[in-house]
């Protein structure tokens, strides 16, 4: 549930945030599930809280990977996104 309202998040902020080097995006998921299963191997988190908002964030770039992947391919094709 956390994971997908970061991804909600994201997606609804194309308008406000507009992020034209999407190349940037994937690398910054591969660090966060770097340091995930680092977590995973060996335990240095102190709450689930911490946990928590790693995988928000991590919601939010994958997110905001899609929705600006597809406005830049919208926008270079020429189809409106509604309002």
């Amino acid at each position: 549930m956390v994971f997908r309202l970061g991804v909600f998040i994201a997606q609804s902020s194309v308008k406000l945030i507009n992020i034209r080097k999407t190349w940037i995006l994937p690398i910054l998921q591969a660090g966060m599930v770097a340091m995930i299963l680092i977590q995973v191997v060996n335990p240095y988190m102190t709450t689930i809280w911490l946990m928590f908002t790693f995988v928000l964030i991590e919601g939010m770039i994958g997110g905001a990977t899609y929705v600006n992947t597809f406005f830049a391919i919208s926008n270079k094709v020429g189809i409106k996104m509604s309002k």
